[in-house]
């Protein structure tokens, strides 16, 4: 990376650290394209309700690494994704049989629209937030705390030549 990170300009907050580590990477050519990537945070957060919640907080679909900040960000319910797309977790579930069995998703598989439909379903802040990025099952399912995902793709080094669409 061309910039590295430093402890003082990261900020305090999770939230904060999330947005420096995005704008970096975003920043970085060399590893993702412009507006590619994706960044995540798991933690915990008091929803519209007052209510302590489990949740995922995803880069927002449209929004770019480089420039994102707190609000490009939208945040689900873990717990909702969990029963959505399947994860194995603690504790009994309507969709596992016994503690520590994986969790199945509600059905073998969905369209994009109603995958769409049930990430609304599960975000904290759906009249504030953007649309959570199509990545966010993905993001979801990886145990790690801090998720980065990053696409990368150069023109100048491309020698395949994609075939048309729809054929």
């Amino acid at each position: 990376m061309s910039a590295t990170w430093t402890d003082a300009d990261a900020g305090s907050t999770e939230i904060e650290q999330l947005v420096y580590l995005s704008n970096l990477i975003g920043s970085d050519l060399s590893l993702v394209q412009p507006g590619g990537g994706n960044t995540s945070i798991k933690l915990e957060e008091v929803d519209g309700f007052g209510c302590a919640a489990r949740s995922l907080v995803v880069k927002g679909s449209g929004t770019d690494l480089r420039t994102i900040g707190p609000g490009g960000f939208t945040h689900l319910y873990l717990e909702r994704l969990d029963a959505v797309f399947g994860r194995g977790g603690e504790g009994p579930s309507p969709a596992a049989g016994r503690e520590g069995e994986r969790r199945s998703p509600l059905r073998e598989s969905i369209s994009d629209e109603e995958m769409m439909s049930l990430m609304r379903a599960c975000m904290l802040a759906p009249d504030r937030d953007p649309l959570p990025s199509v990545e966010t099952p993905l993001h979801s399912l990886l145990p790690a705390k801090f998720v980065r995902t990053l696409t990368t793709w150069r023109r100048s080094h491309s020698r395949t030549r994609l075939p048309p669409r729809n054929t």
